[in-house]
């Protein structure tokens, strides 16, 4: 009897030990991925105006990683917009997509990056920076964007789930509803900001776990976009700006 009990109380043992182990390989997994999720930048000269419906680009992005952002030079942005580069102190690197001036599309000419604190959730502290909107010094530049300082609380969380993206906000913070050129400028914000990670395939916005309510200021019902949309308005605005 005392045998037996012995013998199953190991079997117990080594079961939980197994479980442990799987745990600590699935989170390590995990780091590894996010650690190593590229920034995917649209090339310098491509804006494109965002409408509601779905739309596709021939144009492959580029693949810069956070460790290929620059240190201590400027970075050049399209018109007036130009700022700085972040000091050397450690933290992540993240790059902000904004509009520059009048112009209605967010593209890699009209990104800014900010160091934040050391994270392996490099889409969160994007999403975190995004929500405050341009800072003093890059309004002062030239960036432009629906985000501000009163709605840096506005973003709530992420998840990704087989290359499907859910951003939710907690609260609503556009307070009217947006013409068409503005729905354009907001959705493809960000929609900028999402799409530069390569693990992402879709996106779904989200106020209050609620599709609709995120897209009922522009005029439409839920609208999950697809990376294949993103890129078509790339290249529609290409081909009607040459």
């Amino acid at each position: 009897m005392n045998e037996t009990i012995v013998l199953i109380t190991q079997r117990v043992l080594f079961a939980l030990i197994a479980i442990v182990l799987f745990l600590v390989a699935i989170t390590a997994f995990r780091k590894i991925i996010e650690d190593n999720d590229p920034i995917t930048v649209a090339p310098p000269t491509t804006v494109a105006v965002i409408a509601t419906s779905t739309t596709t680009t021939t144009v492959p992005p580029t693949v810069i990683t956070t460790s290929t952002l620059p240190i201590s030079t400027t970075v050049a942005i399209a018109g007036s917009c130009t700022m700085p580069s972040p000091a050397e102190d450690g933290g992540r690197l993240v790059r902000v997509f904004f509009t520059c001036g009048s112009q209605q599309f967010p593209t890699a000419d009209t990104s800014v990056v900010r160091r934040v604190e050391q994270t392996n959730r490099s889409l969160t502290a994007t999403l975190t920076e995004l929500v405050k909107g341009p800072s003093e010094a890059e309004q002062s530049s030239g960036f432009r964007s629906f985000f501000n300082v009163s709605t840096a609380d506005a973003f709530d969380a992420v998840s990704l789930n087989a290359g499907r993206v859910t951003v939710e906000f907690s609260r609503a913070f556009l307070d009217r509803p947006l013409n068409e050129n503005e729905a354009a400028f907001f959705v493809a914000t960000m929609n900028a900001n999402v799409f530069q990670f390569a693990s992402v395939d879709s996106a779904e916005y989200r106020i209050n776990g609620d599709c609709n309510a995120f897209w009922e200021p522009m005029g439409s019902r839920c609208v999950i976009v697809t990376r294949a949309d993103w890129e078509a308005q790339v290249r529609d605005w290409r081909n009607a700006n040459g």
